[in-house]
């Protein structure tokens, strides 16, 4: 996993220029309210399953109810250090998420990567994603490679807050460093806004460990 990290995420991230109308549509025509096992095991069945192709997120503590894209990294300029790196790919829009495609998948061994984007204008799907507490359940529904759909539950280990992306390696040292157990990794922006990149200054970062799968 180490290898294969990427040394900064949304590089582009609360720029403003989202595809608004075509993202708020997409994410209203497959958001659904959140499954009840995502809050309460025991409302759902446990299954044995391996990793899962990820279709959509619940976080019910802070509203997330969205679709989830796969896609690869691109090489995009950093406008904090002015340099063409690796990075995370980066939302279609403000209200829908993407999952890496390229690390792990939800439900594997590995350390799965989803982000959204944080607002600087106006409100986007992660926006309140700092203010998780640890103990707090995040849901993704996926399919199996049978292709049932089932719901990995996980829970929020830690929450890390800070992360500059005027450093190269900040993010890489987050990722590569995190909680025990921890099998899902959930990125923002966040600090303050620069007005003359019209970005946020820093990273956050929501681990999650896995609790089980379950039958919707």
């Amino acid at each position: 996993m180490a290898a294969l990290l990427l040394a900064l995420a949304l590089v582009a991230g609360a720029t403003g220029a989202y595809l608004l109308a075509g993202d708020t549509l997409r994410a209203l025509r497959y958001a659904t309210p959140a499954p009840a096992v995502i809050v309460d095991p025991g409302a759902g069945s446990p299954v044995a399953t391996g990793p899962i192709t990820p279709t959509r997120i619940h976080i019910p503590a802070i509203g997330v109810r969205t679709i989830v894209e796969p896609a690869p990294a691109t090489e995009e300029p950093n406008p904090f250090t002015g340099d063409v790196v690796s990075t995370f790919p980066v939302p279609g829009g403000p209200h829908t998420t993407v999952w890496w495609e390229e690390g792990p998948m939800p439900g594997s061994d590995g350390l799965a990567v989803v982000l959204g984007h944080t607002k600087a204008f106006g409100s986007a799907v992660f926006d309140d994603l700092p203010d998780l507490d640890p103990g707090v359940p995040v849901g993704i529904t996926g399919r199996t490679a049978g292709g049932a759909e089932v719901i990995a539950r996980y829970v929020v280990a830690d929450v890390v807050t800070g992360i500059s992306k005027s450093d190269p390696d900040a993010l890489r040292a987050v990722l590569e460093s995190p909680p025990p157990g921890a099998a899902l990794a959930l990125i923002t922006c966040s600090g303050e806004i620069d007005g003359r990149l019209s970005s946020r200054e820093d990273n956050t970062v929501v681990f999650a460990t896995l609790e089980g799968t379950y039958t919707p």
